[in-house]
This record gives structure tokens, C-alpha cells and sequence, in this order.
């Protein structure tokens, strides 16, 4: 009766351990709207759309090249759903179900491994691995991180499984599952590679025969080339830049690999970034990922060895797992040599999908009667050194630029702009006293005062969860900042009539002009199409709708009108067309840029003492600073004039004290024109500031300043061309 009851808290143990994974996941789902990861994210819904019947062929050939293999799932999403942010919500459920499918996979390769240990520790350790900070936050992005991960426990269960005991049925879906991963990222090519070196191994150590080594080798070829026909059907279908889909294809990375091979520069910058990637790998697991390659290099050179009593499953599929670690930090390494951004030396995301069975051989490592405390500060050591590596080849980095998405594990130590030199180094002062405490817990563990088990797992998972909470609050601000586009989409949708064709002007290139890709995923059923701002002047219907993503937006023609805007993109359409007659009727404010560019209707201007609680005005709150600054635009050649209306609000200044202020216009940080004067408690002044321009000019920023203890509003604000 014991026996049944404890079997029983087992089993609600085990599969707590997965709820709590699928709550993890879901916890901000309510916030997820729309893609944020460009061009990544849209990649895999473009694929998703053609396998759909959808055609989003003309914004995808400006896009890079993705796989498809996570694609096809997504598409059921796209035959459900009409609603986009409904596909993002059902990519984030599935993105759960991936992990939480992966956390029984972990408990069942534990159990293997721990024969000996006890199952509610097996269960716990099983949800430490799977609550790892990349998992959960990367299943918050419509790509297939998790994905990879889960086909990766898939491959080494397996491969367990093919160990005890040979069958065709595991070799036919060891082949499936490498192709099918293979599709679903090029870069598993490192979990294909170690898979068919291991089937070599497994037949020399006799576990397998030569038939079925063929009939796995006759099975991936046959899938393969369904692959490639259909990798080949995707790219003619939508990715017809062949310069971008050689950015993720390997067509992409033979330059990079001639250099390391041919340059003592390349070379160096691609030993420095493998250490870094290493130091990545050993610093997001607080050296648990470090010791489990160190227990995976082991067991394969035991393995190597004559003595068959030590050439068990553990070491065994520690010769996969390593071999697949290794071969996934070389792909890492060659994709990112040329990596300019401070992230691009560590790069995590790369290798994060085989990073569980890599912390399971780590626990498997620390947890042994048999772990020496000098192997383990010798591993330890070797991360603080790949660490300092990692830090001289940031040193020689032109800037500070860091994309936080794609190193999850350290993103409580770098921020985009920061210092990285200083980043590591304040990240390598705190591994040194992590790994000090880990030394001493396993010493005084060995010596049964404390649990050993209990301390390393939960010193993991409160980093990992103290990573996954403030990355969470990041993609809320980014998914409600990004929503803002919305504003065009919802016009757009409210005011068509049949079938969306939608217009893009750009004089941008791919990268800078690909916020096209959120209208497209928006309005999933929409045709696009680039057009130049001469052909849409000979245009004679001027009957679609028009996005507008120029440098200078004076560059619209005089018959087009604003309809609204968000960031860069204007949404307008043609005076005389049908759609203008339709946002007429009921009532929508239209602009045309011959009344001037109105600033403040922009949402591309910020401030320093706005009062947010008159959202819909732009009045100061009392305090000094700019009430009002930016666009950071670009203009074209000419004459211009800024046009300011400023009121002192009767009744909130201080007596009949005047209010200072200022005007100025900034080109590039410098300031070109400028006007100084102070308004009078309930006045209004009218403010024009002329300007010329000899040639194309960025970063245009126009400002106005108000003294404090002072209330003012800007009633206007508006630029002209002369």
C-alpha cells in the first residue's frame, strides 16, 4: 500500500514538473501581439503563408533565406486563425507543448543515465534542465528554437534506446528525425554529422549491423531529397534574392571559411569566437554546461579505450551528446566570424538547442561519487579563461552594439550600448565566486553534511528564472511598442473594399525598409507590391493603398494624402481615389503635406517633462528640459520652415513670472538655427525658424525647451518646404 501511494506522488511529481513548465511559457502570453524579430520571425510565417496558400512572395524577396521545416507546423495556424494575433498566441502554446514533451524526454534519458538515483530527484532535475533561461524565453518568438531542442532529446532517447536493444523501426526514425530537424534549421547539420559518425561507432562496439547502418543511410538519402525539393520549391516560390539567401545557406559561408583557412586574422577572430561561444555555454549553466562537456570528452576518449568495462550508455551517448556540442560551437563559430556586435563573440542561440543533454552529462558529472574537485576547478578555470579570451577579442569590436535575444543566458550582465569589456569582466568577477561556492558545496556534499543535489539545482534555477523574468518585461514593452503598427493595419482592414492591395514606396534598402514585413504578417491576405515614387506618379487607378518608408517625405507627390503613421511608415492614399472618398465619409482627418509636415501627429517625437497624464496634448509637467525632440529624419536638399504655436496655460504659472523657452534645429547633433524668448501666463505665440539645407542631411532633430515651474503647451508644430 506504500509502494502504490508513493507511486502515485511520483507520478503527480512528474507531471507538475511539466505544468509548471507550460505555466512558465504561458505567463505572458496575454501580451504577445505580433512579431518583434526581423527579418527571423517573419521568415518562418513567409514560408508558412506559401505552404497555406498565401502570397506574401514580393516582401519575402527582399527577406532572408529561412528554413521550412518548422513552417509547416505553423501554417495550421494560419488556417485556423484569421486573427494574426492568435497565430502568435497558438506559436507560443506550441512552442510549450515542444518543452513540455522535452521535460518527459529529460526524465526518461535521467532515469537511464541515474539508474541508481531517485525518481522525485530525476523529476527535479528533469524540470531545472528544461526551465533553462533560453528555453523559456526563446518559446515567447515564432521560431524554432524549442523545436530543435526537443528533436535533439528525441535523437539521444533514441539512441539510448538503440543502445539497449537494436531495431529497424529506431534506425528509420533516427533518419526521419535528422532530416526532419535538418529542415527545420540548416545548422543542426551538427546533430546530423555527430548522428552518422555514432551510427560508425554503434557498429563498431557492435550494438548495430551493417544492415542497419544501410538502411538508415538509404532512408536519410531518400528523405533528403524530398528535402531539397522542397527547400528548392520554397526559395523559387518566395526567396528570389540570391545575395540574401546566402546570408543563412551555406553559399554564405564559404568566404567566411576561406578566411579562417587562409587569413591569421580570420583565424584568430574564429579561435577567439569558438572560446567565447565555449565561455557562453559554460557561464548561462554557472559551469554545469562546461563540466557536462568535460564528462562528454571524457567518456569518448574511455570509450576509445581497450577496457569494454567502462564502455557503458553513459559514456557511450556522452560521445554523442559532446560530439554534437562540438560540432554545433564549430557551425556557431563560422556563422558568426564576421560578427562586428558585441553578442556575435559569445553567440548563445546557436548553440542553446543541444544545451540539455549537455547539463544533464554536467549534473551526471557533479552528482558522482566519483567528481574530483580538481577536475572540477580545472573546468571552471577553463571557462574564466575562455572568458578573458572572449573579452580581448570584444576589446577589438568598433562598438557596443549587443543583441540581447540572442545570448538569453547572460542578458542580466550586457545591455545594447554598454561597455563589453566591462560586461564580462563584471560576469566573470561573479562566475568566479558561483564557482568557488559550487567547489566548496560539493566538498562539504561529499562529506554528507549537505545536499549536494539540492544547493547546484537551485542555484540554477534562481538564475535562470532571475534571467527569464526581466527578459519577459522586455518583450511586453516590445510587443506593445511594436502593436502601435496596428494603427495603419486596422484603417486599412476598415476601409477596403474587397480584396487589400497595398502599394510600398521605399528608396531604402532590405534591412532598413523591412518593417513592410509587420503590414504583410498583419494583413496575411494582402498583396504587396514595391513601387518607385516615379511609377506611382504614372500610375492612372491610384486606387490601392500606399505606404510611404522614404528618406525625405517631402518626396510624396501632391495628389497623395497621410492617413496615418507609425514610426517611419506613412499610410496614404491617392486625393482623387475611392478609398479617399470612402475615409471622407465617415469622417477620418486626412493630410496633405501642403499644409507642411505635422510633427506632432508623427508618434516620432519624444520628451523629457511631458505631462502623460494629457496623453493627448503636449504640455510640460512643471519641470525643465525639452518638451518635445526629435524625429531623427532625413530631408532632402532645400528651404524649410518650422512653425511653432506655444500657450503658457493661464491659471499653472507662478504668478506673472514669464516662461523661458527655446526653438532649435539640430542637424546631426549640431545646432543650425535657433530662437530664444520667454510667453507670458496665458499668451500665445507663433514662432517660424527658416532654414536651409545645402544637401541630403540625416538625423534632422527639431526641440523645444521650457524653463521649470513652468506650464506650456505646444499647440503646433509644423515643418514646411519652401
Amino acid at each position: 500500500m506504500k509502494i502504490h501511494k508513493n507511486k502515485i506522488w511520483e507520478s503527480v511529481l512528474m507531471y507538475s514538473g511539466a505544468v509548471l513548465i507550460l505555466i512558465l511559457v504561458l505567463w505572458n502570453i496575454k501580451d504577445l501581439k505580433i512579431i518583434h524579430v526581423l527579418n527571423d520571425e517573419y521568415g518562418y510565417w513567409a514560408s508558412a503563408a506559401f505552404f497555406a496558400g498565401k502570397d506574401w512572395s514580393e516582401v519575402t524577396a527582399n527577406s532572408n533565406y529561412y528554413s521550412y521545416g518548422y513552417s509547416l507546423l505553423l501554417s495550421i495556424f494560419m488556417r485556423l486563425f484569421d486573427s494574426p494575433e492568435m497565430m502568435v498566441k497558438g506559436a507560443v502554446v506550441l512552442n510549450g507543448i515542444f518543452l513540455a514533451a522535452a521535460y518527459f524526454l529529460t526524465v526518461y534519458c535521467g532515469k537511464k543515465l541515474f539508474p541508481r538515483e531517485k525518481n522525485y530527484w530525476i523529476y527535479i532535475m528533469a524540470f531545472v534542465i528544461t526551465s533553462y533561461s533560453n528555453n523559456i524565453v526563446q518559446s515567447q518568438i515564432c521560431w524554432p528554437e524549442n523545436l530543435l531542442y526537443l528533436l535533439f532529446w528525441v535523437i539521444v532517447a533514441l539512441f539510448i534506446t538503440l543502445y539497449e536493444k537494436t531495431s529497424a523501426w529506431k534506425i528509420v526514425l533516427l533518419a526521419l528525425c535528422n532530416v526532419y530537424m535538418y529542415m527545420v534549421h540548416q545548422r543542426s547539420l551538427a546533430v546530423v554529422a555527430a548522428s552518422v559518425i555514432f551510427i560508425i561507432v554503434l557498429a563498431v562496439v557492435k550494438k548495430i549491423q551493417l544492415r542497419h547502418i544501410l538502411l538508415f543511410a538509404g532512408i536519410f538519402i531518400c528523405l533528403f531529397g524530398v528535402h531539397s525539393v522542397i527547400k528548392q520549391m520554397v526559395i523559387s516560390g518566395l526567396f528570389q534574392n540570391s545575395a540574401l539567401i546566402a546570408i543563412n545557406d551555406y553559399s554564405g559561408q564559404l568566404d567566411k571559411l576561406k578566411d579562417i583557412f587562409t587569413s591569421l586574422d580570420g583565424f584568430a577572430r574564429a579561435v577567439a569566437g569558438f572560446f567565447g561561444k565555449v565561455f557562453y555555454v559554460g557561464a548561462a549553466t554557472l559551469g554545469v554546461g562546461a563540466l557536462g562537456l568535460y564528462q562528454c570528452v571524457k567518456g569518448g576518449i574511455i570509450l576509445a579505450g581497450k577496457r569494454k568495462e567502462e564502455q557503458g550508455l553513459t559514456n557511450t551517448i556522452g560521445l554523442f551528446v559532446g560530439l554534437s556540442a562540438i560540432f554545433a560551437l564549430g557551425i556557431n563559430t563560422i556563422f558568426m566570424v564576421n560578427g562586428t556586435r558585441i553578442d556575435c563573440v559569445i553567440y548563445g542561440r546557436y548553440t542553446d538547442y543541444v544545451i540539455g543533454p549537455v547539463l544533464l552529462m554536467g549534473f551526471l558529472y557533479i552528482f558522482s561519487k566519483r567528481a574530483k574537485i580538481a577536475e572540477m576547478a580545472g573546468g571552471f578555470a577553463g571557462v574564466l579563461i575562455c572568458g578573458v579570451i572572449a573579452a580581448v577579442r570584444i576589446s577589438f569590436l568598433p562598438g557596443n552594439q549587443f543583441n540581447i535575444i540572442t545570448n538569453i543566458g547572460v542578458s542580466l550582465f550586457y545591455r545594447d550600448g554598454q561597455d563589453g569589456v566591462l560586461s564580462t569582466v563584471r560576469l566573470l568577477i561573479f562566475l568566479t565566486v558561483v564557482f568557488v561556492g559550487i567547489l566548496f558545496i560539493v566538498w562539504i556534499g561529499q562529506k554528507k553534511v549537505l545536499s549536494l543535489k539540492r544547493w547546484v539545482m537551485a542555484g540554477c534555477l534562481v538564475f535562470w528564472i532571475s534571467t527569464i523574468l526581466p527578459m519577459f518585461q522586455l518583450l511586453t514593452s516590445t510587443h506593445e511598442s511594436l502593436y502601435g503598427v496596428s494603427s495603419l493595419t486596422r484603417v486599412i482592414q476598415n476601409y477596403s473594399d474587397g480584396e487589400v492591395t497595398i502599394d510600398y514606396v521605399t528608396d531604402k534598402n532590405s534591412w532598413d525598409s523591412r518593417e513592410i514585413e509587420y503590414i504583410q504578417f498583419l494583413l496575411p491576405d494582402a498583396k504587396i507590391h514595391y513601387e518607385s515614387v516615379e511609377n506611382l506618379q504614372n500610375k492612372t487607378n491610384g486606387e490601392n493603398w500606399i505606404i510611404f518608408n522614404t528618406e525625405d517625405i517631402f518626396s510624396l507627390s501632391e495628389n497623395m494624402s497621410i492617413v496615418s503613421q507609425w514610426g517611419n511608415l506613412l499610410l496614404c492614399v491617392s486625393s482623387d481615389s475611392s478609398i479617399s472618398e470612402r475615409l471622407e465619409q465617415a469622417g477620418c482627418v486626412t493630410e496633405s503635406l501642403d499644409g507642411g509636415y505635422n510633427l506632432l501627429n508623427s508618434g516620432r517625437m519624444a520628451s523629457q517633462n511631458r505631462d502623460m497624464a494629457r496623453e493627448d496634448q503636449w504640455i510640460s509637467n512643471g519641470e525643465e528640459g525639452y518638451l518635445i525632440y526629435g524625429p531623427y529624419m532625413t530631408l532632402g536638399a532645400g528651404s524649410y520652415v518650422l512653425e511653432v504655436e506655444l500657450s503658457a496655460i493661464p491659471g499653472e504659472n507662478s504668478g506673472d513670472e514669464a516662461v523661458n523657452f527655446s526653438v532649435d534645429v539640430s542637424r546631426q547633433g549640431s545646432e543650425i538655427a535657433r530662437k530664444d524668448g520667454e510667453i507670458q501666463s496665458g499668451e500665445n505665440i507663433n514662432i517660424q525658424i527658416p532654414f536651409d539645407l545645402g544637401e541630403k542631411t540625416e538625423n534632422m532633430e527639431f526641440r523645444v525647451h521650457i524653463s521649470s515651474r513652468n506650464f506650456v503647451e505646444i499647440a503646433e508644430l509644423v515643418l514646411r518646404k519652401l
